[in-house]
């Protein structure tokens, strides 16, 4: 090749490699009423900081009672309404169970607000049983101990003064609750509705990408996921990559529809996915519990049951689900003094 052949050659190169390809919006999917999969604008920041200031930690405490009882009492089931509890045990000990995640303001007049969220957030069990094992290792009819729910209280931490809120509407099956509590009308200044039209989760695709706010680990965080929708169980939930941590259950799940700030509501984050274990471990609460590493440990040893979480699977319950527990609690809504016409006015765009 010639001296004159090269330089041509470096000068075609350069031209090349300085190209500017220009891409039309529409070549993107912002313009064909889709939900977007892979396109972020930066006006998504501002729709993003308003509607986080809508979504709340909420923490929810029961405190419980427990019945101790002996083996020889042979206090069974049907025995407990007929007899004093505190007499016939040999022990009483109290306790606590504690569960937090995220909660949404979607109601917010005349000093009352109500959030969207988990009903296994708040629901705990009223009462809970164990039983003596008999030969064979499986339970017996006679009760070992006796557990009562004494009370419960649900709060949202940020709310430093009166920060209780009362279950309005709530549904175990479907995973979803309503909650709500009168205001100040200083307080109510902070406390918006968030403001998103009600999407359509079936018109989710494979990798169509959505973000996710909530709490978890007690803070407050949004991160994003890739869609796979669960064509076995039609539009009651579908799955998301985005990683679980205990205190998202609640969060929302966002969508973009041709762009920002064009956000829709697709759904709740339900749970994770765990393992359940079991671990030999020492017996924590025996009085004469002491380790230290460098002596082999000889005490009681128990058996405990330990929840592994399998990131990357999160359990997304759809908006329709939403929708459909709203509109099955109209009565229980007004009862408890909220305008529900007031919610459910979003949903005229689904109708």
């Amino acid at each position: 090749m010639t001296k004159i052949s090269k330089i041509a050659y470096l000068l075609l190169l350069l031209t090349v490699s300085c190209r500017t390809t220009v891409t039309n919006v529409s070549d993107i999917g912002l313009a064909d009423n889709r939900y977007d999969k892979d396109f972020f604008l930066r006006e998504s920041g501002n729709s993003l900081d308003h509607l986080s200031k809508s979504i709340k930690m909420l923490n929810s405490i029961a405190y419980y009672e427990s019945y101790l009882l002996s083996k020889s009492s042979k206090i069974t089931l049907d025995d407990i309404s007929n007899i004093d509890i505190q007499a016939a045990a040999i022990k009483k000990i109290t306790s606590t169970e504690t569960a937090s995640g995220t909660a949404t303001i979607i109601y917010s007049e005349k000093g009352k607000i109500a959030l969207l969220t988990c009903a296994h957030i708040i629901n705990f069990p009223d009462t809970l049983f164990t039983f003596y094992k008999d030969g064979n290792g499986t339970n017996s009819k006679y009760l070992e101990s006796f557990t009562v729910k004494k009370r419960q209280t649900n709060i949202l931490p940020e709310l430093t003064v009166s920060n209780e809120v009362e279950t309005i509407a709530i549904n175990i099956d479907s995973d979803i609750a309503l909650i709500g509590r009168e205001v100040t009308s200083l307080q109510s200044k902070d406390l918006f509705p968030a403001k998103l039209a009600w999407g359509n989760s079936s018109e989710l695709e494979w990798g169509t990408k959505v973000f996710i706010i909530g709490y978890p680990l007690n803070n407050k965080m949004i991160t994003s996921g890739l869609v796979s929708p669960n064509q076995l169980s039609g539009k009651d939930y579908f799955f998301v990559d985005a990683v679980f941590n205990r205190g998202f259950s609640g969060g929302i799940v966002l969508a973009l529809r041709d762009g920002a700030p064009n956000f829709e509501l697709v759904g709740m984050v339900k749970s994770g996915t765990t393992h359940r274990k079991f671990n030999i471990v020492p017996d924590y609460n025996d009085p004469g519990f002491a380790y230290l590493p460098q002596i082999p440990y000889k005490d009681n040893l128990i058996v405990e049951e330990v929840a592994e979480m399998k990131y990357g699977v999160t359990r997304i319950m759809s908006v329709e689900t939403i929708i459909d527990f709203l509109e099955n609690n109209v009565e229980n809504i007004e009862e408890a003094g909220y305008e529900v016409l007031k919610i459910l006015k979003p949903l005229d765009k689904l109708k």
